[in-house]
């Protein structure tokens, strides 16, 4: 049987409906399935905003995953009023673009992003992958790990484009279409049994590429 997506966020935003009433603020999808990139192995990212959390919804919550079928992709954020409210500017502009509503709206939930936010979040990218590619290199060159750098990379590559051309490209189809040589080759990357030659390659770039992001 296919799975449909659309079908279970539904199910499920209709299932918390239920059990938070007018508590419930906003459920909406992220990642790979809102981009319609996934694969069987996909997490379903949802996002569940509730007007404050408490250790009682939690365990409300996940009682109502554990109701759902596939529940073992069930993934993602669940937060109060508030704390969305006051989250860190530079982190909502990725979090914000990458959530496709289901039931209401993050207009009034979230803070508004200026460019200096942007920047910041990239900046900050820039540093904390910087430490992931040399601490990989050194310690743990898998294919898991590098695949998680990847996709860190594919984010603050959004975020790069927003800058250059005050749009946000959703699909890493898409992106990789758009973006300089040097950054489209990165993202392009076939991770899966790279030789040791490519393999050196390929972090001699991202490490020269991310210093730049945070050095100047």
């Amino acid at each position: 049987m296919t799975f449909n997506v659309n079908d279970w966020i539904n199910d499920l935003a209709d299932k918390l409906k239920k059990t938070f009433g007018n508590r419930l603020l906003f459920v909406g999808l992220q990642g790979s399935y809102r981009r319609g990139e996934a694969k069987p192995s996909s997490d379903i990212d949802v996002v569940v905003i509730l007007d404050e959390l408490t250790i009682e919804d939690l365990k409300k919550y996940k009682q109502i995953i554990a109701s759902m079928p596939d529940n073992e992709k069930a993934c993602g954020f669940i937060s109060g009023k508030n704390e969305i409210k006051n989250w860190p500017k530079m982190e909502i502009f990725q979090f914000k673009n990458d959530t496709k509503a289901v039931f209401g709206s993050l207009d009034n939930l979230v803070p508004e992003v200026t460019k200096n936010d942007i920047e910041t979040y990239i900046k900050t990218s820039s540093a904390a992958l910087y430490h992931m590619v040399v601490h990989s290199y050194l310690y743990d060159k898998t294919y898991d790990n590098i695949k998680m750098i990847l996709k860190s990379l594919f984010f603050m590559f959004q975020a790069v484009e927003y800058l250059r051309n005050g749009r946000y490209i959703s699909t890493k189809s898409e992106l990789i279409s758009l973006l300089p040589k040097e950054e489209k080759e990165m993202l392009k990357m076939n991770i899966d049994g790279l030789s040791d030659p490519e393999a050196e390659i390929f972090f001699d770039k991202l490490i020269k590429y991310l210093s730049k992001g945070f050095c100047k």
